[in-house]
């Protein structure tokens, strides 16, 4: 019986010798994915009126040791309501949002179907990891018609509905 134990001793060692190496993953710098997933983006805004924003967003979510990040290009479009006209502008941009900081880019082109104007919108702000988004924008007008709708300064909050964020998990590290 002491035989095999001591037989049984050497190999009990190694196991335990083996559990207690240091994982070579650096947990500091390992970063984790979710697969990218089109989904809703919806929000509004005040350019000095008010907005109306819906379109698709290529969502794609990291989370790193510092905190969760999203980011992602977008088409959508802006819309208004007055008492005589609809007034839309179809727009792309690129949103980004890590932990508690928000920014955006984007250029849309607004029309009453009768004169437009292009209108590039570079836009910083607050958010919740780019899953909501409360953003202040400068509006450049470029060419075309001035619409009274469009004001030079945006106010806007945005939302993207990404509700299966976390399926999909890749794991990745530096």
């Amino acid at each position: 019986m002491r035989s095999q134990f001591l037989c049984f001793l050497p190999t009990l060692c190694v196991g335990v010798a083996h559990a207690q190496t240091p994982d070579p993953t650096d947990w500091q710098r390992a970063r984790y994915y979710a697969a990218p997933r089109t989904v809703l983006r919806v929000g509004g805004a005040f350019q000095p009126n008010a907005w109306l924003e819906v379109g698709l967003i290529r969502h794609q979510v990291q989370w790193r040791a510092t905190g969760a990040a999203s980011s992602g290009p977008y088409a959508a479009t802006d819309f208004r309501f007055t008492k005589d006209k609809l007034l839309l502008g179809p727009k792309v941009g690129y949103s980004f949002g890590a932990m508690a900081a928000a920014a955006d880019i984007s250029a849309a082109y607004y029309t009453d179907f009768r004169r437009g104007q292009l209108v590039l919108t570079p836009a910083l702000g607050v958010g919740a990891a780019g899953f909501v988004n409360l953003l202040y924008g400068y509006n450049f007008r470029f060419g075309g018609s001035q619409f009274d709708a469009i004001g030079r300064h945006r106010f806007s909050i945005s939302a993207h509905l990404n509700w299966h964020y976390q399926q999909h998990g890749v794991r990745e590290s530096l």
